[in-house]
């Protein structure tokens, strides 16, 4: 019987080759959680399913690892973000999280990056330019700039004869 219910649980779950998305994930893992309370054996199920065992965890703690990443910022925190930027208008987000973290608040760079961009409180500013694309030395006519590696180099030793 529960290999008739799964198989066309299969077909209506759209498991076949190929990834699948997080909607289906989250029927599937219902599913499972239901025929659980029905009584089967996970390994049971997974095995009817096609799905590893080790499959089901990840999905499993991907979900976990989910509803721990949506941590919002607290009115508190944004309060503190705005009221540092207002006090120092001239610093990135990078250095206005450091402002707050020696006060004692820890706040992500990127969250208070995000807060001020939603505010439009975030301003153009030129980057540096990279060390690595700007030449050290100027090459004004041919054979200039030349070099050898004399490092792998064996010379033979005729003064032990």
């Amino acid at each position: 019987i529960l290999n008739q219910s799964l198989m066309i649980k299969r077909d209506e779950l759209g498991l076949g080759p190929g990834h699948i998305m997080e909607e289906q994930k989250k029927e599937i893992i219902q599913f499972i959680h239901d025929k659980i309370k029905e009584g089967y054996k996970i390994t049971a199920i997974l095995h009817n399913l096609g799905i590893k065992r080790s499959t089901y965890y990840s999905w499993l703690k991907q979900k976990d690892n989910n509803k721990k990443n949506n941590k919002t910022l607290t009115s508190y925190e944004k309060h503190l973000i705005e009221e540092t930027k207002e006090k120092y208008p001239h610093l990135r987000h990078r250095q206005i999280q450091g402002i707050i973290q020696n006060n004692g608040v820890y706040i992500s760079p990127t969250s208070v990056y995000k807060h001020l961009k939603s505010l439009h409180m975030i301003e153009p500013y030129d980057r540096r330019p990279s060390p690595l694309k700007v030449p050290l030395y100027n090459i004004y006519r041919r054979n200039l700039l030349w070099g050898c590696d004399w490092s792998r180099l064996l010379l033979p030793l005729y003064n032990r004869l």
